[in-house]
């Protein structure tokens, strides 16, 4: 599963996470260092969502876990489509944090029914689909039409 979004992926994690049963799901946004909260199974969930090229800091995950570690909160959870640094999964290990990387993403995101990235211009495509189908089907029926009435109109007829 791989996401090009930058600016939408804790959206589309959002949505995400709703596909994988996660009910409840609030979204604090992409500046929020806890980036959403949902529940599953009884218990709270809070989410780090980070989009980063590089792998995430050890500090990101100290951050995260001075953040997110409240009495209401039963899970943690740092999900990015990344890595960990060495320093972060140390960190995140410490604090019984779940640590999703690109890879565990990928590997859960198999068989999830869930439209991610919606297509930019999926309406205007199929638009231009059926006026190519009517434009063809004119032309054709055009061409019925002058054959019917003038059988050697092409110079077919000998």
């Amino acid at each position: 599963m791989i996401i090009n979004d930058k600016d939408n992926y804790t959206e589309i994690m959002a949505r995400f996470i709703s596909a994988l049963g996660y009910t409840d799901v609030k979204s604090a946004g992409n500046d929020s260092v806890v980036s959403m909260v949902a529940k599953k199974d009884g218990k709270i969930y809070a989410f780090a969502c980070r989009y980063d090229i590089d792998a995430i800091s050890g500090a990101a995950m100290e951050e995260f876990i001075r953040a997110a570690k409240k009495p209401e909160v039963d899970v943690l959870v740092f999900m990015t489509n990344s890595s960990f640094s060495s320093a972060a999964k140390k960190a995140g290990d410490a604090a019984g944090v779940e640590l999703w990387d690109r890879n565990y993403i990928d590997r859960i995101a198999i068989g999830v029914d869930a439209r991610l990235e919606e297509p930019v211009y999926k309406e205007e495509s199929h638009k231009k689909v059926y006026i190519a189908v009517a434009v063809v089907a004119v032309i054709v029926l055009a061409a019925a039409v002058v054959l019917y009435f003038n059988p050697d109109f092409f110079g077919l007829l000998g």
